[in-house]
């Protein structure tokens, strides 16, 4: 709901509150004048009696359906402000955090990945050389002086 000068501006859940109250005042003020009204026609002593308590039923219900109704109507309004106070805030903080992620990857000049390292889990580390593997022993290398000789 919008305040009722100012378009722009939601109302206030007090100003909600109040509302509710001061209707809920009035129909009470209703009530009076609906029992009364009927107790009237009750204590008459004429052929209104069964007139009497209908009209204090019926005025007592109707005014009180009204009641309720008008009262959970504003408790959805109600729950419908927090909601937007909420969903805005929210909006708000993610906004700031697309921004700063935003101003994040313009400032910092995107680096390479580095490679993943490969790693066998619970076994050490081996160098072997393909003479240890086949279990043969290196030749000789025939140095420069051997050959002259």
């Amino acid at each position: 709901m919008r305040d009722l000068f100012d378009q722009g501006r939601a109302l206030s859940p007090a100003l909600i509150r109040s509302g509710t109250g001061l209707l809920g005042a009035l129909l009470g003020i209703a009530a009076i004048v609906v029992v009364l009204q009927g107790l009237g026609n009750v204590l008459s002593f004429s052929s209104q009696t069964l007139t009497g308590i209908i009209q204090i039923a019926g005025g007592l219900g109707f005014l009180l359906a009204v009641y309720l109704m008008v009262r959970l109507l504003s408790e959805a309004v109600l729950a419908l402000h927090r909601l937007n106070d909420r969903l805005t805030v929210l909006g708000s903080d993610l906004g700031t955090v697309a921004r700063a992620s935003a101003e994040a990857t313009k400032a910092e000049p995107k680096a390479d990945p580095k490679p993943i390292r490969k790693s066998r889990a619970k076994t050490a580390a081996k160098t072997t050389t393909p003479q240890a593997e086949k279990k043969t022993e290196p030749k000789p290398e025939k140095s420069a002086s051997a050959a002259e000789v």
